[in-house]
């Protein structure tokens, strides 16, 4: 809802961040002024139903002029009709819509200044003001001979930031050229095609400490990319856009936070930049791209149709140029440029979100990261090496020809590029190709109906999949789900597709009493937080077999297991465990992500398979088959369509020799002690 535009009254605390900078860590938010935007003012009715702000607070921020009496009809309204957005709003209930495109209207009206929409790739620009008017013909001309003039002293070799801005400084007059490299702090483009980037020699938190901070400077120089300088510029920019305007265009979008690039230009100056100057870009490169899917589209789509050469954007997005001639490939076809041809939507989508994890880095890290989660990661290590990554992991072909998973019901494929088909439909296919993995293995499989327990099953995709892929005659689905709107219409779908052997109950997990018997698999799909650890203890207290897969690691925290917190029932300290949960929630560092992820599935993985218990024996099954034991490893999804993503999986085993009591630990192969 803290979209731009909005007006909010913000309690917290000030700190020094990147390079200096002043950051403000929220503890207290209160919306004022929604966003004149119809699609968040549904999202704030949907969030009041949900309990996740007060009323009066989205009421006054909305300016309904009936109050909250008028926000309790609105919100009754849209009720049932689970978290969709103003497109699902304005086809159930129009009437609401036609309010929130109202209020929306009035909200703009009394803003103090309008936001425009630029036609150019929903970009947003701001107004510009007379900060950087039509350049002097003087310098335009010395602008575009500079790509020329890059043997002369100042260019004859690429500067650091620091360099540069030390040059501008003690520079006499305008006209000097340089070449420079740097990462783009920010960047603002203004009303008639000018973009401004804040350019610095490193980028984002290094171990809590703050970079480039002791720089005499301060470490930042703004290049401005202004269209007159791009249209008179003798060589340009290295691309083959079909104009200078849709080349700056082009760069301006791609040049976002966070991504590198190479500039060459002149010192020049505006009317408020007359003291400190600027560098008015007459060639520009980029190095590296923006970890943003936004960006990395846009830098796909350009590197496709030909507007950003093949070199420039293998380097930008770490691939590969194309292939060699002759068809020998100097690496995996699925890291060059070549992939990216006939790929469809879905393919293109997977392939960067796989770019995207090897843009993630420390440099590109969101949050702060503590010393004690990096001590935290550092005492884990032996751990993670106990419970590696299992190779087994139940990957599906994931084709256009694998619509259907099973002779009653296909699995829709969706549109291609979409959520559903670049994301839920494979991590769906993937567990359930590892529980039909685990169901096989049980010594009851195919004598009797096993029973499966969906947790926070939602709707019962996966559910629906299982009852439709297994059949009534080996599998009963139970899906327990919190949220009442989410039952009500997982019985109506599952009546629909007449899947008989598919159940739903509404209730908390984490409640003995909630779920009736014992399961012999138990399953989750995004269990969020705690929530993973309430089935990792159910499948333990049952003796059943599971894939769970891990999400939201901060979620739930406060849910407890058996009686127990999470840290107890991990069987570690309280400031160990948020010092990992930290870890594993740290936003744009994909490596540090992936330890903290690792980590947890790893103590969940030890501490299952310590509390888990034999189950009482089956008199479905044969005497010498009668116990059942368990394997437990650690799974992770394709990064794909999955990045973070960790499954502890246990699969049950015969009982083996010296191992009557214990589980297996599949990392070591011995039974736990």
């Amino acid at each position: 809802m803290l979209k731009p535009g909005a007006h909010v009254r913000l309690v917290g605390d000030a700190e020094m961040g990147h390079l200096g900078e002043p950051i403000f860590r929220i503890k207290y938010a209160q919306l004022l002024a929604a966003t004149p935007d119809r699609y968040v003012l549904a999202r704030a009715l949907f969030e009041t139903n949900r309990g996740s702000v007060g009323p009066f607070e989205v009421a006054s921020s909305m300016k309904l002029p009936g109050g909250t009496n008028e926000l309790v009809e609105l919100c009754a309204a849209i009720n049932g009709l689970g978290s969709g957005g103003f497109p699902v709003v304005k086809r159930k209930v129009p009437h609401v819509a036609q309010v929130l495109q109202r209020q929306a209207t009035l909200l703009r009206q009394v803003m103090p200044r309008t936001i425009e929409t630029h036609t150019f790739y929903g970009s947003r620009p701001q107004p510009g003001g007379n900060e950087f008017p039509a350049l002097a013909t003087d310098l335009v001309a010395q602008a575009a001979n500079s790509t020329s003039q890059c043997a002369k002293v100042h260019c004859s070799h690429e500067h650091s930031v620091d360099e540069a801005i030390s040059i501008v400084k003690h520079t006499i007059g305008i006209g000097i050229v340089l070449s420079l490299v740097g990462w783009v702090q920010s960047r603002r483009r203004l009303k008639g095609g000018t973009a401004v980037l804040t350019l610095v020699d490193e980028y984002g938190y290094h171990d809590s400490k703050v970079v480039s901070a002791g720089s005499e400077t301060g470490g930042r120089l703004r290049v401005v990319l202004h269209p007159d300088v791009f249209r008179h510029s003798a060589s340009g920019p290295s691309t083959r856009a079909s104009s200078a305007d849709s080349c700056l265009r082009m760069y301006s979008t791609l040049c976002a936070p966070g991504s590198r690039v190479q500039v060459v230009g002149v010192i020049g100056g505006g009317a408020k930049l007359a003291e400190q100057g600027a560098l008015y870009a007459s060639s520009l490169r980029l190095q590296r791209c923006s970890l943003q899917m936004r960006e990395l589209a846009f830098a796909m789509e350009c590197a496709v149709d030909g507007f950003l050469p093949a070199e420039e954007a293998a380097q930008a997005l770490c691939l590969l140029p194309f292939e060699e001639p002759g068809g020998s490939s100097r690496e995996d076809k699925s890291r060059s440029l070549s992939s990216l041809i006939g790929a469809d939507a879905t393919q293109r989508r997977w392939l960067m979100a796989e770019i995207s994890q090897r843009l993630r880095g420390p440099a590109s890290r969101v949050s702060h990261l503590s010393e004690a989660s990096i001590d935290a990661i550092a005492l884990l290590t032996g751990l993670r090496g106990r419970w590696p990554i299992s190779a087994e992991a139940a990957t599906p072909a994931l084709g256009p020809e694998n619509h259907t998973t099973g002779s009653m019901h296909p699995l829709r494929a969706g549109f291609s590029g979409s959520w559903w088909s670049r994301a839920k439909r494979p991590q769906i296919l993937w567990v359930s190709a590892a529980v039909e993995q685990i169901a096989a293995k049980h010594p009851a499989f195919g004598l009797r109906p096993l029973r499966i327990v969906d947790i926070g099953g939602g709707k019962g995709h996966l559910a629906a999949n299982l009852a439709a892929q297994l059949g009534e005659s080996k599998a009963q689905i139970l899906v327990v789900e919190a949220e009442s709107a989410l039952v009500k219409k997982g019985r109506l779908r599952a009546a629909a597709q007449g899947l008989r052997n598919l159940d739903f109950v509404e209730g908390d997990a984490s409640v003995a009493s909630t779920i009736a018997g014992k399961p012999d698999v138990v399953v989750a799909l995004h269990a969020c937080g705690a929530l993973t650890d309430v089935a990792l203890d159910l499948a333990s207290q049952c003796g059943a077999g599971f894939c769970i897969c891990m999400c939201c690691p901060k979620k739930h925290r406060a849910l407890e297991i058996g009686g127990l917190a999470p840290a107890e029932w991990l069987g570690i300290e309280a400031p160990l465990w948020n010092a990992v949960l930290d870890a594993a929630a740290c936003v744009g560092d994909a490596a540090t992500c992936a330890q903290g992820m690792h980590s947890l599935a790893a103590l969940r993985a030890e501490a299952t398979a310590r509390r888990w218990q034999t189950p009482e024996p089956d008199s479905s099954v044969a005497v010498p088959m009668s116990r059942v034991d368990i394997a437990v490893r650690v799974a992770r999804f394709p990064v794909a369509y999955s990045p973070s993503n960790f499954c502890p999986i246990g699969e049950p085993v015969p009982p083996y020799a010296g191992n009557t009591d214990k589980p297996l630990c599949a990392a070591t192969g011995t039974s736990e002690k």
